[in-house]
């Protein structure tokens, strides 16, 4: 079982940030929501969502290269 640690904001926005270069939409609609998360409650209520976004991204990607064995 390969655990993963929690990323921290700036790591979460630098894979976010990844991601979108990768030419992945969700990130960039991710992205967008954080800002607007950020500008409406917060950057803390902003950062949970940005790091859980990014965690269950790697889930899938851990569970696809799993899959492919």
């Amino acid at each position: 079982m390969n655990i993963r640690k929690r990323p921290r904001l700036n790591e979460a926005l630098e894979s976010i940030k990844l991601f979108i270069l990768q030419g992945y939409a969700e990130a960039t609609e991710a992205l967008d929501e954080y800002h607007e998360i950020k500008e409406s409650s917060g950057e803390f209520t902003a950062g949970r969502y940005i790091i859980e976004v990014v965690m269950l991204i790697n889930q899938e990607i851990q569970e696809l290269k799993n899959a492919k064995g």
